[in-house]
């Protein structure tokens, strides 16, 4: 079954090739094949990472703790109790 989108193809195929394109295709291979300036920003980057995620779990270490507070689930004198929330008494 061949739909319009085969046709289509067929079609672009049958056109001729672009004038510029083997232009663009020899810029692009010529890009690609140039050497850069190497960036070490990896090795930076990565150390100052490490040494942040060493002061957060340092710092989280000697934060004071609050004391954890023991709660009744279910005591009528809680000001948020579902009963006080949904106009119970």
């Amino acid at each position: 079954m061949r739909d319009d989108l085969d046709d289509m193809l067929g079609r672009l195929a049958a056109r001729p090739v672009h004038p510029g394109l083997e232009d663009m295709s020899a810029s692009v291979l010529d890009r690609i094949a140039a050497p850069r300036p190497r960036q070490d920003r990896f090795a930076v980057t990565g150390a100052l990472a490490a040494v942040l995620a060493v002061g957060m779990g340092l710092g989280g270490s000697w934060a004071m703790q609050a004391p954890a507070h023991k709660v009744a689930t279910f005591d009528s004198s809680l000001a948020l109790a579902p009963s006080t929330l949904l106009g119970g008494s």
